[in-house]
């Protein structure tokens, strides 16, 4: 786990919300169904902080300063009955201009994780307040509640 991995094109990403990275191994004999909301965090006075929906990440960065905003885009497509190219403007109303299709490609995947895979992504939390100085990664799988949560913990080192 990763709290300072983010390298996306979202460059002011760090400064509005928590990227956490987060890598996934599959050691059992059954496949694990794995969810955003089977991870929090926990800071020493155990408020609990709960991950982002990529969709709200990519509003609240957009939502971060007024204005309009114009960014060119070129797609491509190419299928079995040729190629098609598309040139369009893409207008936003509102938001910082930063760049958003890395929040959603770099995410956590959610879904099963089959034995001896692997997943790599990013979960997304609210920035925490200044003073904290401590804080616990908790994965607590909802499909088996049985199951102890697992704990990281990480502490500020500028303090």
């Amino acid at each position: 786990m990763h709290a300072d991995a983010w390298t996306g094109h979202s460059r002011l990403l760090p400064n509005s919300i928590l990227p956490f990275q987060v890598r996934l191994w599959n050691g059992g004999r059954t496949a694990v169904a794995v969810t955003r909301e089977d991870f929090f965090l926990l800071d020493q006075s155990n408020q609990q902080y709960l991950p982002l929906a990529p969709p709200d990440v990519v509003a609240m960065l957009r939502g971060s300063s007024p204005g309009v905003r114009v960014y060119p885009s070129i797609r491509g497509y190419i299928s079995s009955g040729g190629s098609d190219f598309d040139v369009g403007l893409e207008v936003l109303f509102g938001g910082s201009g930063t760049e958003s299709r890395d929040i959603f490609s770099q995410a956590f995947p959610e879904g099963p994780v089959q034995p001896a895979a692997e997943v790599v992504g990013f979960l997304f939390f609210p920035l925490l307040p200044p003073e904290t100085a401590s804080i616990r990664l908790l994965y607590a799988p909802r499909d088996r509640p049985d199951r102890l949560p697992l704990q990281f913990e990480f502490r500020r080192t500028d303090k």
